[in-house]
């Protein structure tokens, strides 16, 4: 595990992606763990249309999987994309925590579809840029050590949007949180 730590630590441009990797995980687990709750709690909608929700998102994040790759053999570079990723998806996260009980149910549904297509569809085109930035040889180690990063993510990233929750400053302010945005006081949706 150190040794593929320290190939992305010394890789300039795996050292970027790393920063990236726990932040883009982060999201990922916060948009697919505390949707729901948030919809019944803040949006006073019903388990099932909060489920819906949760659907939409996974479904595009199902198809940005699949679409990134496409984007990126065609029209930009990954690198451009996972980029465009990264603003979409903290665009997304904040659109989510300024979401009222009376917004259309449409809208919140197109929010949830561009942050599941931004926030779940990164994965694929993470991985493959990974593989093609690593030394020759040694796209595995870089793989793997790059997953451990996002790991961490997985693990820090809903752990204190939770904190955030139980500390009485809502669902809005752990979405603010991830999209890196300040919370403001007397949030509590």
């Amino acid at each position: 595990m150190k040794r593929a730590l320290d190939l992305v630590a010394g890789e300039p441009a795996l050292r970027r992606l790393a920063m990236a990797v726990c932040a883009f995980s982060a999201m990922q687990l916060c948009l697919n763990g505390f949707l729901v709750s948030f919809a019944v709690t803040g949006l006073g909608w019903s388990l099932p249309l909060a489920g819906t929700a949760l659907a939409v998102a996974q479904g595009a994040g199902l198809v940005g999987r699949v679409g990134w790759g496409l984007v990126a053999t065609r029209w930009a570079p990954p690198r451009v994309i996972l980029a465009g990723l990264g603003v979409a998806m903290s665009v997304a996260a904040a659109l989510v925590a300024i979401a009222a009980p009376g917004w259309p149910v449409p809208a919140f549904l197109a929010v949830c579809a561009a942050f599941g297509l931004s926030a779940s569809g990164w994965n694929g085109l993470f991985v493959s840029e990974v593989a093609r930035l690593a030394p020759t040889g040694r796209a595995g180690e870089a793989t793997g050590g790059m997953l451990a990063i996002a790991y961490a993510g997985l693990v820090i990233g809903p752990a204190l949007f939770s904190l955030l929750v139980a500390g009485g400053f809502g669902y809005s302010a752990g979405y603010l949180a991830a999209a890196g945005r300040r919370p403001m006081s007397g949030w509590s949706a």
